[in-house]
């Protein structure tokens, strides 16, 4: 899954690279294009893998059922949520 990929030459010509400052953060979702070019300096690079998602997508998580944690909910997310359970 974390193997070395290469991005395709084609895809380059239109990528522009994001300069950041130490302590800056870069937000993207999964469907951006993303990567950096070989680390060849005597400091290591850090990325972190955060998932969010919205409590009510339509996502089956019967074999992950503590894959997310919850964030934040609502009042009404709540109640929501205490009705449906109460329906099942």
């Amino acid at each position: 899954m974390y193997a070395p990929k290469m991005i395709d030459s084609v895809c380059l010509e239109d990528l522009k690279p994001i300069p950041l400052k130490l302590g800056e953060v870069l937000v993207f979702t999964l469907a951006t294009v993303h990567g950096s070019e070989e680390n060849c300096g005597h400091i290591s690079r850090w990325s972190s893998d955060i998932r969010v998602m919205n409590a009510l997508a339509p996502v089956d998580l019967s074999s992950r059922p503590h894959y997310y944690e919850t964030l934040s909910r609502s009042v009404v997310t709540e109640l929501a949520q205490s009705y449906y359970l109460l329906e099942t």
